[in-house]
């Protein structure tokens, strides 16, 4: 399922429509921890997001894990944080144009795990648009391409999709600066205001998986 929208994120009528069916106020029992943190997510963005959540994952809660604001601009800090408290997880970024994005990774960000340029994750990952627009790029389900998230010092912090020679979403290993273009494996829009953006803030949110409940296969 792919839903794109060139409407802002006050608009709700298609993008309500839009959404996967849920039991009934699932996503109001998310807790948003260490949210008094935030300067990017409240409990609209849990609203807003949660819905394109994989299933299983949909009424977990969201820890802010990480925050450039609170703990400096490091991608070594981040990937620490990210190891320390594994999981799923979203970014949230905001560029210098106060235009709001970022990921969901199904797979903890690791160094490690992207040695040789390697990439891992499932196709449950993805991007999205938050503010001023909102639209939501699920993979492709190309057979041929799998390229969903990845990361290698010191050239990158992270990367969510690509192909091509492409990047759907990288981010430099400051966490100041980073690119988004379409990309074969989301086929998605770019999601900042410019193809090349200047970092404001990120935050990485880890959802916390209830105890006795299984994380993602690969």
């Amino acid at each position: 399922m792919k839903f794109k929208s060139s409407k802002s994120a006050s608009s709700t009528s298609q993008q309500e429509s839009a959404r996967p069916a849920a039991r009934s106020n699932i996503w109001d029992d998310i807790q948003l921890l260490n949210g008094e943190h935030s300067t990017l997510v409240d409990k609209r963005a849990v609203q807003m997001l949660a819905p394109y959540l994989p299933a299983h994952a949909q009424g977990w809660n969201w820890h802010m894990r990480y925050s450039t604001k609170r703990d400096g601009t490091s991608s070594h800090s981040m990937h620490r944080a990210a190891s320390k408290y594994p999981g799923p997880s979203l970014c949230f970024i905001r560029d210098k144009a106060n235009t709001v994005f970022g990921c969901f990774a199904t797979h903890t960000w690791s160094l490690e795990s992207s040695q040789h340029g390697a990439f891992y994750g499932t196709g449950e990952c993805l991007l999205f648009k938050y503010s001023p627009k909102f639209a939501v790029y699920d993979w492709t389900q190309s057979s041929i391409n799998n390229h969903f998230q990845s990361g290698q010092l010191p050239h990158d912090a992270f990367i969510m999709g690509a192909g091509d020679g492409k990047f759907g979403l990288w981010v430099d290993e400051t966490l100041t600066k980073g690119t988004s273009v379409r990309c074969p494996t989301f086929d998605n829009e770019p999601l900042a205001a410019t193809e090349a953006f200047e970092i404001l803030d990120l935050e990485l949110w880890v959802l916390d998986v209830p105890q006795g409940e299984a994380r993602f296969r690969d």
